[in-house]
């Protein structure tokens, strides 16, 4: 038996909610793998995960939409929506290689230019003989 007209409004926030959760977990579980460096190769089920959720919250604002209670439902399904979203974008961004990054020891070192803080050109083939670290990281500060 379908829910009464009346009783829709009460319905909507859960399942908003429910769908907000369902992202968030989502979401928590994949950045708990990056510690253990544990990353899945294909984040499949978490992008899973976060789209069905993101579909219930939209689904629940619809429900309330169509109940006249639109605004309970609103926010976590924008939340929801939006995380979802930029799961999806920060994938597209960085994906992650398809096959492993391997090196060994004593293997030539390809030529790298890179330009540092002070504007100097540093360049792979200066610290041929030497024993050299890199750190990479994004950003420009």
């Amino acid at each position: 038996m379908p829910p009464s007209r009346d009783r829709l409004p009460l319905v909507a926030l859960p399942l908003a909610l429910t769908g907000f959760l369902l992202v968030n977990a989502a979401w928590l579980h994949y950045l708990a793998t990056i510690p253990r460096e544990k990353v899945p190769r294909r984040p499949t089920a978490h992008l899973l995960a976060m789209m069905l959720g993101a579909a219930i919250a939209i689904g629940a604002l619809a429900l309330g939409a169509s109940s006249g209670s639109l605004w309970p439902a609103l926010a976590p399904t924008v939340l929801a929506a939006l995380l979802a979203a930029f799961f999806v974008y920060l994938l597209q961004m960085a994906p992650l290689p398809d096959g492993a990054i391997t090196a060994a020891v004593g293997q030539r070192l390809p030529l790298i230019e890179a330009r540092g803080d002070d504007g100097a050109i540093h360049r792979s083939t200066d610290w041929q003989g030497g024993r050299v670290l890199f750190k990479f990281y994004r950003g420009s500060w």
